[in-house]
């Protein structure tokens, strides 16, 4: 019993088969001393043991003489006992089977599959945009590894999950970083690997080293069960820096990370300058709205210029080009001619909506020559809050903005730790002014003199919570407030605000409360990341795509006023003449912000990405055209 059920099942086949032969033999002997005329044959009294010892069957020796009753009795004594414990042997197997199936410990057949590692709370949006990118695949599979019982993985996601498509998801239960429960997981055979940390984006920096440790911990794994030589893509999230380039170096060019608090934070800066980012950023990086795509074209670019090739496609926008050694170029000047075999850069729906025409899709009208650039000033910035994003968020801010701008932080409670970290920024940025406060911002006084309408944008950052509502309900309340205050300001004193209003929302659920607080622009950490997640999962090149459009030094996305493309305003244009005009200062425009539109969440918040070309727009002062360019101005 000790060497498992299959030595229990040889037992009890061998205990069946000696009694099998040892009262055939006596029934035989039996039947030679004691004559039974009703069973003349040796075949026959065999045959009445298989009857009695499997069936339980006597009936044959109703009308036999006592000694043969006797015999039969015994047999089917016998049978019963050892079919008995065969059939509680099953059973028992049986059940111990369904077990560990329940227990999420079996083997996963599935290959080709996407592994996720963890359960962190990006896990549901990096599901959501999977399943809508498999919707084109044959028998999709995605496999989940982590250490909560698969009952409550299950549970959770039956519950969360409304409908899973053509996806076929399966769960396992166990350690991340442990060898046999990676092998179970199937990771030899599967297509990519997604690793999530178990830190909280918005958590302590503690917290986020240790999330990071097992993060490497698991990719070690990967690469001792795997090989270096044949290592899948996989897509981890590290926030420290050192982290980052330990992992990418284990295995250069199959391994990529991301830093979600520098995405989020760059993201936030720019956001304050260009009102309606945030919702061009979140359309960008999921498979609901648009992507990024390489496409090839078969028969080459037919020396077309760059500016040219972008009016012969109709549903799609070309950006840039992929080079042959793997670089990217985004917004080249529009006189650039590819080489065929570079891969052109699109933003598109589907892939299937990319589709290159001889001629030109539309007429396009030469406009005439206006340019007139951004005049940079100082910037006043207040941050609400104070997180782990703090410092990238600054250092962001500082690429941005000409000397002597102001960045107040204000905080409810003002410790040593956050005071050391202002000094040394305040040392590290000596060209701006930074200060940081601590206020009680449900004291209506306290906004009164704290003025935030004097202020270009105020950035108001998830601070550490238990859970995601207790984030997302801080942030509400600390918005009211601040609509409450512009309220009284433009119903008493007839002032107008402008300030923006930029925030963290932990919860989708949250995205409409936020909006009506009179926050125009927002993100949503968890789902901004995961997207990310979901896309780099099937395309490891897009990350150099995001590398390039989330720095100040490379070729950024910008809002930008249209009144720095037009002479007079309101104007009645194309939406391919918007993309001539854009041309003129050296830019790729790709969609239009319409301001009246800002709070219609139908309408996208204003945001009109990849229109048709021969689609018309009234533009009027607060419009904007939503552009690739190398500079703000």
């Amino acid at each position: 019993m000790a060497k498992g059920g299959g030595s229990i099942l040889v037992i009890l086949a061998g205990f069946f088969f000696l009694a099998f032969s040892f009262l055939a033999v006596l029934r035989i002997t039996v039947g030679l001393i004691w004559f039974d005329e009703n069973l003349s044959s040796i075949a026959e009294q065999v045959w009445q043991v298989v009857l009695q010892i499997g069936l339980a069957g006597m009936a044959r020796d109703t009308q036999t003489h006592a000694l043969n009753k006797v015999v039969g009795f015994v047999t089917v004594i016998a049978g019963m006992v050892i079919f008995s414990s065969l059939v509680a042997f099953i059973t028992g197997l049986f059940n111990a089977k369904i077990r560990e199936l329940r227990k999420g410990k079996s083997v996963v057949l599935e290959e080709g599959h996407t592994l996720i590692l963890g359960f962190g709370e990006p896990l549901l949006d990096i599901i959501l945009e999977l399943i809508i990118a498999n919707e084109s695949e044959d028998h999709p599979v995605l496999v989940i590894l982590s250490e909560k019982p698969k009952e409550e993985m299950d549970d959770f996601l039956q519950e969360k999950v409304k409908n899973f498509q053509n996806t076929h998801l399966v769960t396992r239960t166990g350690n991340t970083t442990n060898l046999q429960a990676l092998q179970r997981a199937g990771v030899t055979t599967a297509k990519t690997v997604i690793i999530l940390n178990s830190a909280h984006i918005a958590g302590n920096l503690e917290e986020q080293n240790i999330g990071d440790s097992r993060v490497l911990k698991a990719l070690m794994a990967l690469v001792s069960l795997v090989g270096e030589e044949n290592m899948i893509p996989v897509v981890a999230q590290i926030y420290s820096a050192t982290n980052r380039r330990l992992a990418e170096n284990l295995v250069p060019g199959t391994i990529q990370t991301l830093d979600s608090n520098d995405i989020l934070s760059r993201i936030l800066v720019q956001t304050t300058i260009s009102t309606g980012l945030a919702s061009v950023y979140s359309d960008m990086v999921g498979f609901e709205g648009n992507e990024i795509y390489f496409y090839h074209l078969p028969q080459g670019w037919l020396g077309h210029s760059y500016g040219k090739l972008q009016f012969h496609f109709i549903q799609s926008a070309l950006l840039g080009f992929r080079k042959q050694n793997g670089s990217v170029v985004l917004n080249p000047h529009p006189d650039y001619i590819p080489g065929d075999e570079e891969a052109g850069i699109f933003l598109a729906e589907d892939d299937s909506s990319i589709h290159f025409y001889h001629h030109q899709v539309v007429s396009v009208q030469e406009p005439k020559f206006f340019i007139k650039k951004t005049v940079l000033s100082v910037e006043n910035l207040m941050v609400v809050g104070w997180n782990n994003k703090i410092l990238s968020l600054i250092d962001e801010f500082a690429k941005y903005t000409v000397d002597r701008s102001i960045i107040h932080i204000v905080v409810e409670s003002l410790n040593e730790e956050i005071q050391q970290a202002t000094k040394e920024l305040q040392v590290q940025y000596p060209y701006l002014l930074i200060e940081v406060m601590e206020v009680d911002l449900h004291n209506p006084s306290n906004l009164v003199d704290l003025a935030p309408h004097t202020y270009n944008s105020v950035i108001f950052l998830a601070e550490d919570k238990k859970n995601s509502e207790e984030v997302d309900a801080n942030t509400i309340s600390r918005l009211l407030e601040f609509r409450n205050f512009f309220r009284k300001l433009e119903q008493e004193n007839g002032i107008s605000v402008t300030t923006k209003l930029v925030t963290e929302v932990m919860d989708f659920e949250n995205a409409e409360l936020i909006v009506e607080t009179g926050a125009r622009d927002f993100i949503i950490p968890h789902q901004f990341i995961s997207k990310i997640f979901a896309q780099l999962s099937q395309e490891l090149e897009v990350k150099k795509i995001y590398d390039e459009l989330f720095k100040i030094e490379g070729c950024c996305i910008y809002v930008k006023p249209v009144n720095l493309f037009f002479e007079r305003l309101p104007v009645t244009i194309s939406f391919a003449n918007c993309m001539k005009v854009a041309q003129m200062r050296r830019e790729t425009c790709f969609g239009v912000r319409l301001n009246e539109e800002w709070d219609d969440k139908e309408q996208h918040y204003g945001i009109h990405l990849l229109p048709y070309k021969s689609e018309v727009f009234e533009l009027n002062e607060g419009d904007g055209l939503v552009t690739l360019a190398n500079q703000r101005t």
